[in-house]
């Protein structure tokens, strides 16, 4: 009976670890590099950065720079303008969302995963300390997410459109 009980002791101490260990596998790091995102309006930043999430629980703990090439007239960032943008960061994952990279294509569902993370994303001006100046959904992936196109888009910022960007997870 001791050797029964021993058993069910380290059991029961390994059981958090292991479930640990199996959450501590979905987590996934990225990092990215787009030099002109674009296509819907007039609107083209360049963005940056990486993080980590879990595709699994949704958590999302990311940013990096992003700057206004050319005034965005269009979507939730409408009203930058050209040399505006500092910084972005996320805290939040969504499963999927729909995106247009030109706005003349028919909509497509992204989904997030092992290789792509879509993130509600904030995105501050200078002047506006740390204050989110906008809200928008963005993704990184390192697939194409919009083959009806030429091209191969692997970053979107809702309102502006898409582009090729370095992208690696890990």
């Amino acid at each position: 009976m001791n050797k029964v009980a021993a058993v069910l002791a380290v059991t029961a101490l390994l059981a958090p670890l292991s479930s640990n260990a199996r959450s501590q596998t979905s987590q996934r790091s990225f990092n990215f590099n787009a030099q002109s995102v674009r296509g819907i309006g007039t609107g083209e930043a360049r963005i940056a950065g990486g993080g980590q999430y879990d595709p699994v629980s949704g958590v999302v703990k990311a940013g990096g720079s992003f700057r206004v090439l050319q005034d965005i007239s269009a979507g939730p960032l409408a009203g930058l303008k050209a040399g505006e943008g500092v910084k972005w960061d996320a805290d939040e994952t969504l499963r999927s969302f729909d995106i247009k990279c030109t706005g003349a294509e028919t909509a497509r569902t992204v989904f997030s995963g092992p290789n792509t993370v879509i993130m509600q994303a904030e995105f501050y001006r200078a002047g506006d300390g740390n204050t989110a100046s906008f809200h928008a959904v963005m993704f990184v992936s390192t697939d194409d997410q919009d083959g009806g196109i030429s091209g191969t888009q692997t970053v979107w910022i809702q309102g502006i459109g898409c582009d090729e960007a370095l992208a690696d997870f890990h």
